[in-house]
């Protein structure tokens, strides 16, 4: 039985791509490594080809802030002589960051930074109300003297607070 193609059912304008972190992205590993221009599959393809410069850019094109600097990429934890499995590897061993800091501290404080759907309703949060809302969390949690390496447990919705 042969297979046919799935139908096209929508293509986003030039415009609209070529204003998405991804068309951005693509261009900015093309420029980097000299490589002739890329769609989507392509830089799949060089991403399993080329594993360790893929999430290196990837690291930089995010500008990601690191509390320590890793010592590499990508390190393998089995021997060289095994089949390597994304099991086998430490990504970016010895760095370290703060997630909430690198998603919130990008862009304006009043650029969208979340836009929650659900049945009933439709509520967004500006970048600016997203950083009140972490500090917030911030001074409760240092009211409350919880230190690095303390564990924290909460019970909360599927919502954005």
């Amino acid at each position: 039985m042969e297979k046919s193609t799935p139908k096209l059912m929508w293509k986003a304008p030039k415009v609209r791509l070529e204003a998405s972190y991804m068309f951005q992205f693509i261009k900015f590993i093309e420029q980097n490594y000299s490589l002739p221009t890329m769609d989507y599959q392509k830089l799949h393809n060089w991403s399993l080809k080329n594993c360790k410069d893929f999430w290196h850019s990837l690291s930089e094109f995010c500008e990601i802030q690191w509390i320590s600097p890793p010592s590499s990429t990508l390190k393998h934890t089995l021997s060289e002589s095994r089949p390597r499995q994304m099991f086998d590897c430490e990504w970016f061993p010895q760095g370290t960051l703060n997630y909430a800091q690198n998603l919130i501290v990008k862009g304006v404080d009043g650029d969208l930074a979340i836009l929650a759907i659900n049945e009933d309703d439709q509520t967004e949060w500006t970048r600016g109300q997203l950083k009140a809302l972490v500090s917030g969390y911030q001074k409760i949690l240092q009211k409350a003297e919880v230190h690095k390496g303390d564990r924290v447990a909460a019970m909360v919705t599927n919502g954005v607070e």
